[in-house]
């Protein structure tokens, strides 16, 4: 028996390596592996991961009631206690998508229950402002938002991070043994990383509660929250800000549009319409310089 599994079970993997996860071979595989480690202890992490990766096979083919029901039959499974957070998380997912806002409530709730993870904390916020934005409870949606935001970074983090890279560039500037060199390089890259990384997810947070206000018709609030990414920018030494300040400016554009002040809403618009061809994020940007210049077009 332990042959058998573990046979099938590697043939699933190497499927999965070549790339052939959405085939029938692999799903029939799959299957094989969940029956023959079914009813036996010994093979319980081939029997969930199979399960699961069947389950995430469904949800690929956008076939998901199929994958709500192997979630489901993992979430139910006292043997499955150890890999419940994940099933849970998934199935949460797959019923928002299936616009059951009411249940996926239910079982983010659920994961926020039984989590004693920041990952999982953060998964839960996620889905649950998710679901209220679709169900227009825009004030829960921006609640759970600031939660999340809550974990972010302050301003004297970044100022703090920023001088910490720019020490180690005057640093290099100075050093003249290569291993040095590379040691403060290194340094360097990582925490780069780190400071892109908050900077993405805090102005991501920002930018989500201030769409909430402008769905909610609430322009001088929506203003008033992305004042504050400027306010963050401020400390900011990475690339990534010219393309937070052309979507924070293109959302401040579109308040003023709403509320027909077309000579401000155009001091916001004007700049994006123009971005030069030669401007190093201008193939990022074009999509924005086309609503740019639709709404100018409008305002003509």
């Amino acid at each position: 028996m332990k042959n058998k599994v573990e046979e099938s079970y590697n043939k699933c993997l190497n499927l999965f390596k070549e790339g052939k996860r959405d085939t029938e071979e692999y799903r029939k595989e799959l299957e094989n592996v969940i029956e023959l480690a079914k009813d036996n202890n010994e093979f319980k992490l081939c029997y969930f991961n199979a399960k699961f990766r069947l389950a995430q096979f469904y949800n690929e083919k956008h076939k998901y009631d199929l994958s709500k029901k192997h979630f489901l039959e993992l979430i139910n499974d006292k043997n499955m206690e150890e890999f419940k957070l994940d099933a849970i998380m998934h199935h949460a997912y797959n019923l928002r998508i299936l616009k059951k806002y009411d249940e996926a409530t239910f079982w983010y709730e659920k994961l926020s229950e039984l989590s004693t993870s920041k990952y999982y904390d953060e998964v839960v916020l996620e889905g649950l402002a998710k679901c209220a934005t679709m169900v227009n409870d825009l004030e829960k949606e921006r609640e759970n938002y600031r939660i999340l935001l809550s974990s972010c970074l302050n301003k004297e983090d970044f100022k703090g991070l920023a001088e910490k890279i720019l020490n180690l560039k005057s640093q290099l500037l100075s050093t003249v043994d290569q291993k040095q060199k590379e040691k403060i390089n290194t340094k360097i890259i990582y925490l780069n990383n780190d400071l892109d990384t908050a900077y993405y997810k805090l102005i991501d947070l920002k930018m989500k509660i201030a769409k909430s206000y402008f769905n909610e018709k609430k322009y001088e609030d929506c203003r008033k929250e992305v004042q504050t990414i400027f306010e963050f920018l401020e400390y900011s030494i990475s690339d990534m800000q010219d393309y937070a300040i052309t979507n924070a400016n293109m959302l401040l554009g579109k308040t003023y549009f709403e509320e027909a002040n077309f000579e401000k809403a155009r001091e916001y618009f004007e700049p994006i319409a123009n971005t030069p061809k030669e401007d190093k994020y201008y193939k990022y940007m074009i999509s924005d310089i086309h609503v740019a210049r639709n709404f100018l077009a409008k305002m003509k």
